[in-house]
């Protein structure tokens, strides 16, 4: 499975993220813990099922994804629904 970049925008910015696999496949989101990025599961992924569609985001702030701008609540339901909603 090769990793793809992609990047969806958002009110502040943008969300970046990688995604392995077929998007015809079941999905998976995803999320890193802190002080981390999407990049943490570059060597897991190829290692897991491939019937599975792989998707990691980089939380705001992280990685390639665009910082909240200053005193904007953190929403990361929102975060992950936005992702979700780009694939399916």
């Amino acid at each position: 499975m090769r990793p793809r970049d992609f990047e969806i925008p958002v009110g502040w910015g943008h969300i970046a993220g990688v995604q392995w696999g077929e998007e015809t496949g079941l999905p998976v989101v995803c999320v890193h813990g802190i002080q981390d990025n999407a990049g943490t599961f570059e060597r897991l992924i190829p290692l897991l099922p491939k019937r599975f569609f792989w998707i990691a985001m980089d939380l705001p702030g992280h990685g390639k994804s665009s910082p909240f701008e200053s005193g904007h609540p953190v929403e990361y339901t929102h975060l992950v629904y936005s992702v979700i909603t780009m694939f399916i």
